[in-house]
């Protein structure tokens, strides 16, 4: 606790990890140990709980695995780069509006996962 006080950074507690963010760089993440395996069973666990013609939005998957803010919005970069990476897969679809998006063209602007043809065989 004494160093993560002594640079001014707050921390949150990510499924009994530690997360460090500095204040001054609002959604920059300095320490994290959610790895992109965390994120793709988040992403995956998500739309199997959803009905198989629901959607996610990227931020539902960021903040189940991180609560603070900060956190979770630092995420988001990795969680779409993850989400391409499951599109280039076929476990999933990335959507925006009705249409089925690119996996390439998915680092900006609001987007929905959906289960992909090859989902099931993910599991």
């Amino acid at each position: 606790m004494g160093f993560l006080m002594r640079y001014g950074l707050d921390r949150c507690d990510v499924s009994n990890r530690i997360v460090a963010v500095l204040p001054a760089l609002e959604y920059s993440v300095t320490e994290m140990s959610v790895s992109r395996s965390d994120i793709e069973d988040c992403v995956l666990r998500l739309l199997r709980e959803r009905a198989a013609t629901s959607s996610i939005c990227p931020s539902d998957v960021a903040r189940a695995l991180a609560d603070d803010e900060a956190a979770w919005r630092a995420l988001m970069p990795v969680v779409r780069q993850v989400a391409s990476a499951l599109a280039i897969e076929g476990r999933i679809i990335v959507t925006q509006g009705s249409a089925t998006v690119h996996p390439d063209a998915i680092s900006h602007g609001p987007i929905r996962l959906r289960r992909g043809p090859t989902f099931e065989q993910a599991e």
